[in-house]
């Protein structure tokens, strides 16, 4: 009898035992590793360009509403919206039981006090949202923009980068600038910060109390890895489950190998060159002329991007095909031209067979440094002499966007969601437009575009838009992104793939590792 009741014990627990292990299986810790090639100075959204704090903001902070990577606006922390009668009063209703990671409740102060500070403060995006008179709170849970005119395009610039929505409880009265939160951010996003290892990573964890769909994350670890090669093996080890950047070449290879996917798409991001029109020789509109035609951007293509990418054909990214001007398409190269144009601007060449030497600074991401050299050797064929000069990412930070301290720079990001992004690059009153470009021309034709009532009349605007800048070249398009992106199998609820209509680009909500 003693025996029987021993085995029954023994089973009980062998029951029991298994059962823990099938739970402990089922709920094992999903984990994700996102290598980035820096670590960004300071998680504060919306007060400087960090590109590098950009895939963390998204999945801290949340807007009122948020462009997806199939190009559209969807809701984000406002869940509906509309004007007035006026067109000048756009009114948000805001998401109900949403909560700042530290349990603070988030309300329609939190809105204001966000884009007051923005503006205030001179946040990088600021120069999108000068149209706002006055931002007013109707109750906690509905805010209304009251803006100077009709504006189409403020949904889109609501939708982007540096306009995340920031805890006023914790910035009010501090220096955003100084404030302990740029190190341990409180938002309300789908994953709650846990740790910074300064050189290493930042680290955050899932927020049991989101408001929006459940994210099937436990943990998502930001990792820096500044070389590409390095991080290309830690993902094919599976160290890590994604990064930044990846070498074209060996993701060819990829294909057809069933523990990966690689998808190839169109974007909206151009890489350009912006001139600073405050400083000669760059302000004589004959010398930027003259470099638009000394280019070559099928062998830029070809050499510095190893032909992944598009030729730019016009002023504007390729995919806002609707609008594209063909009367105003981008110059093809030639070498007389652009010389003759030096020569009509009152240059000679030197005993170096330079006409003009001045310097281009920069920053290495997505293939700056390869493009830069290449120009180098294009540009002196034409008698243009370049001084190439590589900065650290944050001292070209503060040297050309927060001072414009520069000649030339490259410059690239996305330009959507939708057409009146592209505006930001050259609009006079944009904090993106670093060249100091201001042409009554163009203000005109941007307001036009702004307040355009029908497709028709949007179309005419970005004609006039794209004729003046092809004549002005403030900025000068040399290549479009084409993004050939590798995907693990085993990783479902990708932003870039079966998760695109419903996150911002690098939002981790949907992720699941099988």
């Amino acid at each position: 009898m003693k025996n029987k009741y021993v085995g029954v014990i023994i089973l009980i627990i062998v029951l029991l035992g298994g059962a823990w292990l099938i739970n402990n299986l089922n709920t094992k810790e999903q984990v994700y590793v996102y290598g980035t090639a820096q670590e960004p100075g300071s998680l504060n959204p919306d007060a400087l360009d960090e590109p590098y704090g950009f895939s963390i903001y998204q999945n801290v902070f949340n807007r009122l509403v948020k462009y997806t990577n199939s190009y559209d606006i969807v809701p984000d922390l406002a869940k509906t919206w509309e004007y007035d009668e006026t067109g000048k009063k756009l009114t948000f209703h805001l998401n109900e039981n949403v909560k700042w990671h530290d349990g603070t409740k988030f309300t329609a102060e939190d809105v204001k006090f966000t884009f007051d500070t923005i503006i205030n403060q001179k946040g990088y995006m600021a120069g999108t949202l000068t149209n706002i008179e006055r931002i007013v709170v109707d109750d906690e849970k509905t805010v209304t923009f009251v803006l100077k005119e009709v504006d189409s395009s403020i949904i889109s610039s609501l939708s982007g980068l540096g306009v995340f929505i920031m805890p006023k409880h914790i910035y009010e009265n501090t220096d955003w600038l100084e404030n302990e939160a740029n190190k341990a951010p409180v938002g309300t996003g789908p994953y709650k910060f846990e740790s910074w290892q300064a050189g290493e990573s930042v680290t955050l964890v899932k927020n049991e109390e989101y408001f929006g769909d459940e994210p099937n994350l436990s943990k998502v670890v930001f990792k820096f890895i500044p070389e590409e090669n390095t991080a290309w093996l830690a993902w094919l080890n599976d160290e890590i489950d994604w990064y930044d950047s990846y070498p074209s070449s060996e993701v060819e290879k990829l294909k057809g190998d069933s523990k990966y996917k690689v998808l190839e798409r169109q974007t909206a991001n151009v890489n350009y060159l912006s001139f600073n029109l405050r400083k000669a020789p760059l302000n004589n509109v004959k010398v930027r002329q003259a470099f638009s035609y000394a280019i070559d951007r099928e062998d830029i293509l070809k050499t510095a991007y190893e032909n992944v990418g598009k030729v730019s054909e016009y002023t504007i990214p390729s995919i806002f095909s609707a609008y594209t001007n063909n009367n105003a398409k981008l110059h093809t190269r030639d070498l007389e031209k652009a010389e003759q144009l030096l020569k009509e601007a009152g240059y000679r060449k030197n005993a170096n067979g330079c006409y003009i030497t001045v310097s281009l600074e920069y920053f290495d991401l997505d293939k700056h440094d390869a493009l830069a050299h290449k120009l180098e050797s294009q540009l002196k064929e034409a008698g243009i002499c370049l001084n190439l000069k590589l900065l650290e990412y944050n001292t070209w930070q503060e040297k050309v966007m927060n001072n414009h301290d520069f000649s030339i720079t490259i410059m690239n990001g996305n330009q959507g969601p939708t057409i009146y992004n592209t505006i930001n690059r050259f609009d006079p009153k944009s904090g993106i437009n670093i060249t100091g470009y201001n042409s009554a021309k163009i203000t005109e034709y941007i307001k036009a575009a702004k307040t355009a009532k029908t497709d028709e009349d949007l179309k005419e605007a970005f004609n006039n838009i794209q004729e003046t800048l092809l004549n002005d070249v403030p900025i000068l398009n040399i290549v479009e992104k084409v993004e050939f992106l590798p995907l693990k199998s085993k990783i479902s609820g990708h932003p870039y793939d079966d998760a695109a209509t419903k996150t911002s680009p690098d939002e981790l909500t949907y992720i699941k590792i099988k």
